[in-house]
């Protein structure tokens, strides 16, 4: 197989339509279904459904991009250690994260890796998605590294804990919880809510604490981003759990003093267990481990 062909495979399969999979890669569009047509008379197999507005995988096809995905990575890698003989770290690195990095100042981490590795580019993806998906998204290669909660090793991930994030709920400036001391759970219990969905993480973490309690709560609207969250919740739309960081920079959101505040959980950075991870990755991932957090 050509590893051109790969590339291109792979593009057209994240981008689930040939136009935008030829964009990526900066050819024509023939050019990609041409080399997606020699694939499949290499294979044998169609690799993706034809018709429809979007190119869905076959079975085939998608054991295919679990393959090619780790020799492209492979390439990449290859590339980028031998530009390394030279001197500078070089390449490019994707970072996928998640509602909020805690006390790691992201920000501040990564201004001091652009100083000390300026050849690297690093790109960080804000997606929405539990913490599985993102795990995923890391062994099969989208992301290079990734911050989430570190609450164990996941199949094909390592991680390594990075900082931590509290979750405390947030309700507006004018809300009388907001001058309101030791809340309990069951003087919320009539309040309406502003919650994620049922499998990401923080979520998982407030309906437990609310059965541990033996309080149910009504969740008015589901959101599946923290910016939507904040302005849903500084609406006076409902009450909101949000890490602390993210209600303490937004003027319109108060801190409800809980008389038990959600745990504080591990912010964890993870890399792919079974693939070899670039120069400019492993920088990354050392600056990350090392990097600053707000007090």
């Amino acid at each position: 197989m050509d590893v051109r062909e790969l590339q291109y495979f792979v593009a057209v399969a994240e981008a689930r339509n040939f136009t935008k999979g030829a964009s990526r890669v900066d050819v024509v569009q023939s050019t990609v279904s041409a080399a997606v047509s020699r694939l499949e008379r290499e294979v044998g197999q169609p690799l993706f459904v034809r018709g429809g507005r979007t190119a869905e995988l076959t079975e085939a096809g998608r054991v295919l991009l679990r393959h090619a995905r780790t020799v492209t990575a492979q390439l990449r890698v290859a590339h980028e250690e031998l530009a390394n003989l030279q001197g500078d770290v070089t390449g490019t690195v994707t970072l996928g994260t998640v509602l909020s990095t805690g006390d790691l100042d992201l920000t501040a981490t990564l201004v001091t890796f652009r100083q000390r590795y300026p050849n690297v580019e690093v790109r960080v993806r804000l997606t929405p998605g539990n913490d599985g998906q993102h795990a995923e998204a890391i062994a099969e290669g989208l992301v290079d590294l990734a911050l989430l909660p570190h609450d164990g090793e996941r199949p094909g991930v390592k991680s390594t804990p990075v900082g931590h994030v509290q979750l405390g709920l947030a309700t507006t400036v004018d809300d009388p919880l907001a001058a309101a001391e030791n809340v309990g759970y069951d003087a919320v219990s009539t309040r309406a809510f502003v919650d994620f969905p049922t499998d990401w993480g923080n979520r998982r973490v407030v309906d437990a604490m609310f059965r541990s309690a033996g309080v149910q709560r009504r969740i008015s609207v589901e959101v599946n981003d923290v910016d939507t969250a904040v302005r849903f919740t500084a609406a006076g739309i409902g009450l909101c759990f949000l890490p602390t960081t993210v209600i303490g920079a937004a003027p319109r959101l108060a801190l409800v003093d809980l008389a038990q505040p959600p745990p504080r959980h591990v912010l964890g950075v993870m890399v792919a267990a079974d693939r070899p991870a670039s120069p400019a990755t492993q920088a990354l991932h050392r600056a990350l481990v090392n990097g600053r957090h707000r007090h």
